[in-house]
């Protein structure tokens, strides 16, 4: 795990310095890349260093958004990103998840217990916290199968959530760790 700080004290930061925190964890040895974070603008910038990620074979994730809308969401609609909805504790999309087309699959996202400043946890929601669930199971698989697109296996092993989701399009379905190491 490489924790990178692209974002100041206030939650702030510019594509440039995204871009250059994603370049130098590729240099550094990065296999995967959860970005927790996303923009409506597209960048020249921050696709030029998901272009360089993907080509160097790391494996990206990025947060679909928490506006419940299907306007795409930057670096999540990149071609090269595996991009992640949240869903409940049903399998339904969570109330604040983004969706639509640019969705490669979902993952739970609401009521999730995760550490917070000052040794506390706190129960969080967000597409932010689906997306880390994602590229843990990416780290996981990248482990045992080194030459593997992860992207695809990641989304050809889930389950089938649309019955639960009707009208929504929250991409292939909610991860499963266990068909996705299951699955040769």
């Amino acid at each position: 795990i490489m924790p990178i700080r692209a974002f100041d004290d206030q939650g702030q930061s510019d594509q440039f310095t995204i871009a250059k925190a994603i370049y130098w964890a590729v240099d550094h040895g990065a296999d995967v890349i959860n970005m927790s974070f996303g923009t409506m603008e597209k960048s020249k910038v921050l696709k030029d260093a998901i272009e360089y990620a993907n080509k160097q074979g790391v494996t990206l994730v990025a947060s679909a958004g928490n506006d419940n809308t299907e306007t795409e969401q930057y670096p999540a609609s990149y071609d090269k990103v595996i991009a992640v909805a949240a869903t409940n504790l049903w399998d339904m999309k969570a109330s604040f998840s983004n969706y639509g087309k640019a969705v490669d699959i979902a993952a739970p996202g609401a009521s999730i217990i995760a550490p917070y400043p000052n040794g506390y946890y706190a129960i969080v929601s967000g597409t932010s916290f689906a997306s880390p669930i994602v590229a843990g199971e990416a780290a996981l698989l990248r482990s045992l199968l080194q030459k593997e697109n992860m992207k695809d296996r990641i989304r050809k092993n889930v389950i089938k959530i649309d019955h639960r989701n009707p009208g929504w399009k929250m991409g292939e379905g909610r991860i499963d760790l266990r068909l996705a190491l299951e699955k040769k």
